[in-house]
């Protein structure tokens, strides 16, 4: 029988043939996969390459292909991701053999003996193949001197913002190559061997890690730094969106940084979709480490939307990750994750209740980072302490992220040494 997962791969192939209309894929040849892999493309936007979906399609195959593949299967059927695949095509009874009757099971029951005999004797195999039954890159040739990815911003501050990466291939032996913007899969572009150059948009500020991806293999990286000029304020509907509506005027109301709702109306933002709107501010800091420094805030909620778990992460950005301080309503704490530096806490899987509060009123954030420790502190109680091994390497940003939208009355970053490195208390205009 087989197993949940794959069965909704067998089934997710057989719809696809299905929508297609074109023979047995017994008889595909590798025009057929490569015309499969653009149609993907062309609805999807996700770029996967010939060995994933020769590897998948072949008739025995059991594994676990990457996450961002079967949602480009999902969204080519017209599901919103894979979980919604799941959801709408569950096995029925009979697919589950539920109801096997009694002389079905004596009878696989009498075939006990025999598949020990054959388990023994196919162990070794077995042993071989087993890298295979997850979803594992086939092997990529080629020398990583003669290698070069190198990249270069159109300017310095701002966004959207031009990039253009110069690139050297000709030694790789693979059958697909691709240039992925940042952690999101759904950002990568296609590159030809012959090629050199490839030019792509970012729309996102900060510090980004670029992949050069060779079949399902990052082969290299390049960091790509986009600083923003003063604060950044724009909306999304997911944090995968490829393009945000950005605010350029009017963010400051009252002392405070802030987007009113009617501002998020004139720009024609769905407010019954739940909004993300997000502030950004990312610059060349100085002497500002993300193992030994202190960042105070003071921020808030906006109750402009019925939302049933009001939501804001606060992010500490740095060269290589981020930092991420959740604040949500007492109820919604299972919700919410707690990362610093290589370290994440769960709502699932920690008693994360320190940061449920009442969001709708000002709260006070302190943090300070010593000794591979952060400590937070809210509204001048100390709340909670999280240890990490590896951190974020030298502070480049800060971000604040509402459900909905919230306010900021003041930012402050300071040193090891307490030493103020910059603040802003949104007391004069942006």
């Amino acid at each position: 029988m087989l197993s949940d997962e794959d069965f909704y791969i067998k089934e997710v192939k057989k719809q696809i043939e299905n929508q297609l209309g074109w023979p047995s894929s017994a008889s595909w040849k590798q025009r057929d996969y490569l015309n499969l892999i653009d149609l993907i493309d062309k609805k999807t936007e996700i770029n996967l390459s010939l060995s994933t979906i020769k590897r998948i399609w072949k008739p025995d195959y059991i594994g676990t292909p990457h996450p961002a593949t079967l949602d480009a299967f999902a969204l080519f059927l017209g599901y919103k991701n894979w979980l919604n695949f799941k959801e709408n095509n569950s096995p029925s009874l009979d697919e589950q053999q539920v109801g096997i009757s009694a002389k079905e099971q004596r009878f696989k029951k009498s075939l006990l003996p025999i598949i020990l005999v054959i388990l023994i004797s196919v162990l070794g195999v077995f042993i071989i193949q087993s890298n295979k039954s997850v979803d594992a890159p086939e092997s990529i040739q080629y020398d990583a001197n003669e290698l070069k990815f190198s990249s270069k911003n159109a300017t310095l501050k701002g966004v959207p913002n031009t990039v253009i990466f110069d690139y050297d291939i000709s030694s790789v032996h693979a059958d697909s190559f691709y240039i992925q913007q940042n952690w999101n899969a759904l950002l990568r572009e296609k590159i030809q061997p012959e090629n050199k150059q490839l030019t792509t948009m970012y729309y996102y500020p900060g510090v980004h890690q670029a992949k050069l991806i060779a079949n399902d293999s990052i082969i290299k990286e390049t960091p790509i730094r986009i600083n923003t000029n003063g604060w950044l304020a724009f909306a999304r509907y997911n944090y995968t969106d490829k393009i945000p509506v950005y605010f350029r005027d009017d963010l400051q109301k009252d002392g405070a940084l802030s987007v009113s709702k009617q501002q998020l109306a004139e720009s024609k933002i769905e407010l019954s979709k739940n909004p993300i709107v997000s502030y950004y501010y990312v610059d060349n800091f100085t002497d500002l480490s993300s193992g030994n420094f202190t960042f105070e805030t003071r921020l808030k909620c906006d109750s402009v939307f019925n939302i049933t778990c009001p939501y804001v992460s606060i992010c500490l950005l740095g060269e290589y990750d981020m930092n991420i301080i959740p604040l949500t309503t007492k109820g919604c704490i299972g919700n919410v994750n707690l990362k610093f530096g290589d370290t994440t806490h769960t709502g699932k899987s920690h008693d994360l209740s320190a940061f449920g509060t009442e969001v709708y009123q000002w709260q006070d954030l302190k943090v300070e980072t010593r000794n591979n420790k952060a400590i937070i502190t809210i509204n001048e109680n100390q709340m909670y302490e999280i240890p990490f091994s590896k951190d974020i390497g030298e502070v480049t940003g800060i971000s604040f992220n509402f459900t909905g939208t919230g306010s900021v009355d003041y930012i402050r970053l300071l040193n090891g040494d307490e030493k103020l490195i910059f603040s802003d208390e949104f007391d004069v205009n942006l």
